[in-house]
């Protein structure tokens, strides 16, 4: 059974309130390893980057879990000595977890791919409304993207010149007020495009 047009509505709102399609595939394509060099303007500060698969994140994410943990195992006080024991075994339980949580999703993704294809005549437009419901709801879900991940980030907060260098940041798609691609110039290959900053003269 199919979803009613109402039905396809209410997910559509539900699931990104409709968001910038454009963008959204290039998050895709950053997925698996293809990401553009892009300025964004979020909240006001200025930020570059290359947008590079969320996984970047969610290996940053449980390497600072297990740093969390294995700081509170080594300031286990004297009088505690199973404190520290209990720490070390938290730390085997929460290792790589976000990482597996991520490629779990992926897992997801790739199958709600297939299964849409599936349902899909070769050749013929993806119609939401011509697929089965759950594969349906699915694939309005997928293609939501609530955040992008940048690696080796500039922020340039308002009216600074100094950027905010970061490792890997992510930013909450929400708050994008605009975007753009930033293109090589012809003396610098695509994997050195220039993050330089217009200075106020």
């Amino acid at each position: 059974m199919s979803l009613s047009e109402p039905e396809i509505d209410l997910a559509n709102a539900a699931a990104h309130l409709r968001g910038d399609g454009l963008l959204e595939s290039f998050i895709g394509l950053a997925d698996i390893g293809a990401g553009p060099f892009v300025g964004l303007l979020v909240n006001g500060s200025t930020v570059y980057g290359r947008m590079v698969s969320g996984r970047s994140m969610a290996e940053k994410a449980d390497t600072f879990q297990m740093s969390v943990a294995k700081y509170a195992a080594e300031q286990a006080p004297e009088g505690d000595p199973g404190r520290a024991e209990r720490w070390h075994e938290a730390a085997k339980q929460i290792e790589g977890k976000f990482v597996e949580e991520f490629d779990r999703h992926q897992k997801e993704e790739r199958q709600t791919v297939e299964d849409t294809l599936a349902q899909t005549d070769p050749g013929d437009v993806v119609r939401v409304a011509n697929l089965d419901a759950d594969v349906a709801r699915r694939a309005i879900r997928s293609h939501a993207r609530a955040g992008l991940t940048l690696g080796e980030a500039r922020v340039f907060p308002p009216g600074q010149t100094t950027p905010v260098e970061v490792d890997v940041l992510r930013v909450a798609t929400a708050q994008i007020a605009a975007w753009w691609l930033l293109a090589p110039s012809e003396d610098e290959p695509l994997s050195q495009a220039s993050f330089s900053h217009p200075v106020p003269g």
